[in-house]
């Protein structure tokens, strides 16, 4: 049941205005707009990594290893965290001009298992920002993981509610071919934002709600939250 749905999914979100407008980044400048996308929403975070790009021209583990703080600072505000997230730029930044030589060739290179442990060496670095870098840059297959793919794998029954990260990776994975890692992964981001929401899902007009088992559906009430 659970392939049936995923294969609604990806035939009733319409993802070809993303793929279209889909700019492939360097790694470097995929882990950088990642890194941004932490706890903001992806307008902001993009307007963040356009900020980036004209201050800085091109965007390099180099030349953000000797940018100020503070002018990192000012340019990603509005994506938020904005000290915190300028500190692990530049010693994310250091750290690959230094000891890297800036060398991105192992994300193709390197078994995947070894490449995404590189990646996560990195401070600050988690399964999902390597896994974008994987998939999205290196065509690796793994698929990344975000909270609307794990909020919908534990509504559809596909996981338990205690899975964490890899456990919904696998679980998806293992249901689809590797061709179709990145059209699932952008599909479930679309439905769960336009219709798997975290609070009022739009259950009745949900392509597989006669599929779903809707476990843990929070529906607002009055102010308050009500689990059915």
């Amino acid at each position: 049941m659970s392939s049936e749905i995923l294969a609604i999914i990806a035939k009733e979100m319409d993802i070809s205005k993303f793929i279209k407008n889909w700019k492939l980044l360097s790694p470097f400048e995929t882990l950088i707009r990642t890194l941004l996308s932490q706890n903001t929403t992806d307008k902001n975070s993009l307007a963040a990594f356009d900020n980036l790009q004209v201050k800085f021209k091109n965007i390099t583990p180099e030349i953000l290893a000797k940018a100020n703080q503070s002018e990192i600072q000012e340019e990603i505000r509005i994506a938020g965290l904005h000290n915190q997230k300028s500190k692990r730029i530049i010693e994310i930044s250091q750290i690959i001009f230094s000891e890297w030589n800036s060398d991105f060739l192992f994300i193709y290179d390197l078994p995947l298992e070894d490449a995404r442990k590189k990646l996560m060496s990195l401070p600050g670095i988690g399964n999902k920002t390597a896994d974008i870098i994987l998939n999205f840059v290196a065509k690796r297959p793994i698929l990344p993981v975000d909270t609307h793919i794990t909020r919908i794998s534990k509504r559809i029954g596909l996981v338990p509610q205690n899975a964490k990260y890899d456990d919904v990776r696998q679980a998806i994975e293992s249901l689809i071919s590797e061709e179709q890692i990145f059209t699932i992964h952008v599909s479930l981001i679309f439905f769960g934002r336009q219709v798997c929401k975290a609070i009022n899902p739009q259950c009745p007009t949900c392509p597989v709600n006669h599929l779903c088992p809707k476990i843990i559906v929070v529906k607002q009430k009055k102010g308050k939250k009500a689990k059915k």
